[in-house]
């Protein structure tokens, strides 16, 4: 299936899950009905968000709130403690046309508009800081309710540019679940994540960036086709092994080393960045339980404490089946809610000492 085709199915099943979900509430074992709905169609009509640049956009957890970005650059909030959305600030964003040429050859007017404007929006793991990132130009800096704040030091924009160009996009090529922990900004990319033909492996990288000199170390992860940030210094690979067997594996991020591995109940023989993603994305870890989580064909697998990963007693939403890997934009949040992306909106799945179940 080609790579338009998949968005537009993707797209497909994110508005009859929306239906289905709004029209049909799911509930706990207390009744409590539930749409499970995060910066879903609710919070559309809160502030009148019309347009699909309104409604798309990248994702940040930091502390208790999770953070969206808008096409049209408002960045909102939405707080885990007082279960309330709130408005942040407004910061620049690209707004105009790119026609379809790879990004060197856009007109100079068009590049000058898209390397000014926040593209990413980042997460620190061990501070409350909110950070926007510009992948073009290697722009990076804080965000608070004055808007964006850039840092005089630009960060390594090669790599960026050299994907963007390899896999024809319009745009500059962004890091995959990027997070900031001390002062490096961690990141994944793939340069034949959008090209592969399911015959050569990915060529997952780490993508290191140092916040003082703005310096890139890349660390190259055979095999890796997302990351997902783990105990303090350390990351999850979701890897692929020369026998199809899909495993997760501890990443030691000072040493560039590998740690201990565990198994997964997927084996494939095509390692295509889309198929893989089909069978199995979202991984998530929740430190405080020693949690472990992901989705894969419409069901959630859990592992606690380096056990053996069990299918979760959840009733998850009968379109669950697609989640995609790109930006990976899944956490588990400091209440134990693990969230998990379908583009528009996020599922909210509740940890509780009752049968876990979606809320809104």
């Amino acid at each position: 299936m080609s790579i338009s085709r998949r968005r537009v199915l993707s797209a497909l099943i994110c508005a009859i899950l929306i239906l289905s979900l709004c029209g049909n509430g799911y509930a706990d074992q207390a009744g409590a009905a539930s749409p499970g709905i995060l910066f879903g169609e609710e919070f559309w009509e809160l502030y009148n968000l019309e347009s699909i640049e309104a409604q798309t956009g990248s994702y940040a957890a930091v502390g208790e709130k999770l953070y969206k970005l808008t096409g049209l650059g408002e960045i909102y909030s939405y707080d885990f403690q007082k279960h309330e959305y709130a408005l942040l600030t407004t910061v620049p964003a690209f707004q105009g046309r790119t026609g379809e040429k790879k990004y060197s050859d856009q007109d100079p007017a068009v590049r000058k508009q898209v390397e000014a404007a926040v593209f990413q929006i980042v997460g620190a793991l061990d501070s409350d800081v909110l950070y926007g990132y510009n992948p073009g130009s290697g722009l990076f800096g804080t965000i608070d309710a004055e808007g964006i704040h850039w840092q005089d030091v630009r960060l390594d924009n090669a790599m960026a540019l050299e994907y963007s160009d390899m896999q024809g996009l319009v745009l500059p090529c962004s890091l995959d679940t990027p997070f900031v922990e001390g002062d490096t900004l961690y990141g994944y990319r793939a340069s034949n994540k959008w090209t592969g033909s399911g015959s050569q492996p990915i060529d997952g990288k780490l993508c290191s960036y140092d916040l003082h000199t703005g310096a890139c170390t890349v660390t190259d992860l055979p095999g890796t086709y997302a990351i997902c940030p783990y105990k303090s210094g350390w990351i999850l690979l979701l890897r692929r092994l020369e026998n199809g067997r899909m495993v997760l594996t501890e990443f030691d991020l000072s040493a560039k080393a590998f740690g201990e591995e565990f198994p997964l109940s997927i084996t494939t023989d095509n390692t295509d960045y889309l198929d893989v993603g089909d069978m199995i994305s979202g991984i998530a870890y929740h430190e405080a339980t020693d949690t472990i989580i992901y989705p894969s064909k419409g069901k959630l697998w859990e592992s606690v404490g380096g056990q053996e990963f069990h299918e979760m007693p959840v009733t998850m939403p009968s379109k669950f089946e697609y989640i995609n890997l790109a930006g990976n934009w899944t956490w588990i949040m400091p209440d134990g809610s693990y969230l998990c992306p379908f583009r528009l909106y996020l599922l909210i799945v509740a940890k509780s000492p009752r049968e876990p179940h979606l809320y809104g």
